[in-house]
Order: C-alpha cells, then sequence, then structure tokens
C-alpha cells in the first residue's frame, strides 16, 4: 500500500514538473512579439503601428522642419487637408489652391482651381511669359528701347513712377522691374507694346482660357466700360510650368525670368515661413479685401512644386496674409519629408 502510494506521488511530481517547465517557458515569451508565421502574418495586415497617445500641435509658424530626419521619422501618408482647411476658414475669404508635385507628376491639393478671379499683378506672369516668347521668336528684340512719358505715370507699386518722365528703358528692364517690383509704369508700357491680343492669344493656345487682359493698370474708364484683368489657380499653374520649362522662352530667356522672379521684393507670403535657403520664384499680387501669391519652390533635393493661392472677400488683408504663408509652409512641410523619408 506504501509502495503503491509512493509510485503516485512519484507520478504527480513529474506532472507537477512538465506543468511548471511550460509555464516557465511561455512566461519568457514576449506577448507583444508574437513567433513564427503569425509574426509576417501580423505585419503583413496591419502594417507600422503609431503612437495613439494624444499630442498638442504647435502653431504651423512655429514649426521647425527638420532637414535630415532621423531614421523612423513618420512621413504623413497624405496632406493634411483639413488643417490647410482650417487656415482658410480663419481667414474668412474666398480661397482658389493648387499645389503640384511637378517632379513626380501629381496634384497635392487643389480648391476652386478654375475659379475666376481678379488677377491684379498675377497677370504680369502672362505678360512676362509672351514678351518673351515672342523675343524668342525673334519677333521683337528685348533690347529695344521705350521712354517713359509723363502720361505714363501711374500709381500703385513700383519706382518708374518716381522717376523723371523722358528716361529710356530696355523691354528686358521694364520686365525685369514689372517682376521685381510689380511696377505698373513698367507693366503698361508692355503691354501696349506687344498688344492684348498677343497675350491672350497665346494663353489661349496654353488652354489657359480663363486669363484675360483687356485694359492697362489703372485705366478706370476701362473698368468701369467691363473691360478684365482675370485668371484662375489653375491658368498660373500652366503659365508657372511652361515658364519653368523654357519652351516658349528659349533656356537663355527661361533663365532670365527664373531670375527676375526669384528676386521679387515681397517676401511676405509664399517665401516667408520658409528656410532661407529654399528659392523661391515667385509673384505676388495684393488689391483691397484680395491677396495672391504663385510661384515655384525647389526642395533641398532640386525636386520643384508649382503653389498658386489665390483669395477674395476677405474682411481683412492682413487674415489672407497669414493664411497664404501657412499654407505656403504646410505644403513645403509635406513635400520635403516626402523627399528625404527612408
Amino acid at each position: 500500500m506504501i509502495a503503491r502510494s509512493l509510485q503516485i506521488a512519484a507520478v504527480l511530481l513529474i506532472v507537477f514538473s512538465l506543468i511548471l517547465a511550460a509555464l516557465l517557458r511561455f512566461g519568457s515569451a514576449r506577448p507583444d512579439q508574437p513567433s513564427g508565421q503569425f509574426v509576417s502574418n501580423w505585419t503583413a495586415q496591419a502594417g507600422p503601428q503609431q503612437s495613439t497617445r494624444p499630442t498638442t500641435e504647435p502653431p504651423l509658424a512655429a514649426t521647425a522642419f527638420q532637414m535630415q530626419p532621423s531614421p523612423g521619422t513618420v512621413v504623413p501618408a497624405r496632406f493634411e487637408v483639413e488643417r490647410l482647411l482650417r487656415l482658410t476658414e480663419a481667414a474668412q475669404g474666398s480661397f482658389g489652391i493648387v499645389i503640384n508635385d511637378e517632379t513626380r507628376g501629381r496634384e497635392i491639393y487643389a480648391e476652386q482651381r478654375d475659379h475666376v478671379f481678379y488677377a491684379a499683378s498675377l497677370i504680369k506672369l502672362p505678360i512676362a511669359l509672351t514678351l518673351y516668347s515672342l523675343a524668342n521668336q525673334q519677333l521683337l528684340s528685348l533690347d529695344e528701347q521705350l521712354t517713359v512719358r509723363a502720361e505714363d505715370l501711374v500709381p500703385g507699386t513700383g519706382s518708374l513712377q518716381h522717376e523723371p518722365p523722358g528716361q529710356t528703358y530696355s523691354l528686358r528692364e521694364l520686365c525685369r522691374r514689372m517682376l521685381v517690383e510689380s511696377d505698373n509704369v513698367a507693366s503698361n508700357l508692355l503691354l501696349r507694346r506687344i498688344g492684348f491680343d498677343q497675350v491672350n492669344a497665346l494663353m489661349g493656345q496654353l488652354g489657359a482660357g480663363q486669363t484675360r487682359v483687356e485694359r492697362l493698370f489703372f485705366d478706370e474708364e476701362a473698368r468701369l466700360a467691363g473691360r478684365r484683368i482675370e485668371t484662375s489657380p489653375q491658368d498660373i499653374v500652366l503659365v508657372l510650368r511652361v515658364l519653368w520649362l523654357g519652351e516658349l522662352t528659349g533656356a537663355a530667356g527661361a533663365a532670365e525670368l527664373r531670375a527676375a522672379l526669384a528676386a521679387n521684393n515681397d517676401r511676405s507670403k509664399l517665401p516667408a515661413l520658409l528656410p532661407a535657403a529654399i528659392q523661391v520664384y515667385h509673384k505676388s499680387a495684393v488689391v483691397p479685401a484680395s491677396e495672391h501669391d504663385a510661384g515655384i519652390v525647389v526642395l533641398p533635393s532640386g525636386h520643384h512644386y508649382i503653389i498658386v493661392v489665390m483669395s477674395e472677400e476677405l474682411p481683412d488683408n492682413s487674415a489672407g496674409v497669414r493664411a497664404i504663408t501657412q499654407i505656403s509652409r504646410l505644403a513645403y512641410d509635406y513635400l520635403a519629408r516626402l523627399d528625404v523619408q527612408p
């Protein structure tokens, strides 16, 4: 009887030892890292996981973009549309926006791309493109001289209005001042020289049919008669793309136009929140209740994108300026991170 009890106790001891060993092996495994085939199945189905801890988003103006992000930096899967919409809603105006990744050939964002806005000084981009296109066809010379008369002087932006009449300038210099200073006197002189029809015809050929220039700057009689100066965000994208490629202007002409756009003395919008070393080739515009800026931004990688932001019905122009600066930074951060992701 005693011997049988000892046998039972021995068997129970062996079973208990086996159970204990199994428990110890199970406890040593990490529950957050399944093993074997299950790991690969989980990874394929779930993908990389991100923290769900709430974070406080800093103001966009204070966002610091890391030019060389550390390994594992999370790149947004998509452009932050909701954040952009908050910016335009805060400005309370009506916006037309197009952001195109030209290197990858894809549109990042568009809002009212075909809406027709009063172009203001953005119309100077089609004027410049038409002038250099005519020069490239040898239909005129950029060295041709024009004389500024007293009756040519108009107010607004630019330095020519403050210089004495009777001085002469080349078409090249007038175009440079039109783009760098947004000079209205220079713009009107060039428009008289090449004609409205030339600009409008070229825009039609490019598919930018919503762009029309039918009067000079500060021609109040023509404005009251309904003659237009207008464009759309998508039309300006087309103009900037053609200008950048240089197909109509030739390489030398395109280089001159890019140099003038890079020297734009209004840095208050698209370039304002971007790193100082980033090159922005752009043309801005402002009239009461409207703020525009349109340009080509070159990333540290050499890739480039086009961004056009137009606005109207702003209760306060400064709100439009703030929105454009922050939309510009939002686009830059997304595309620059995309360029340097592992």
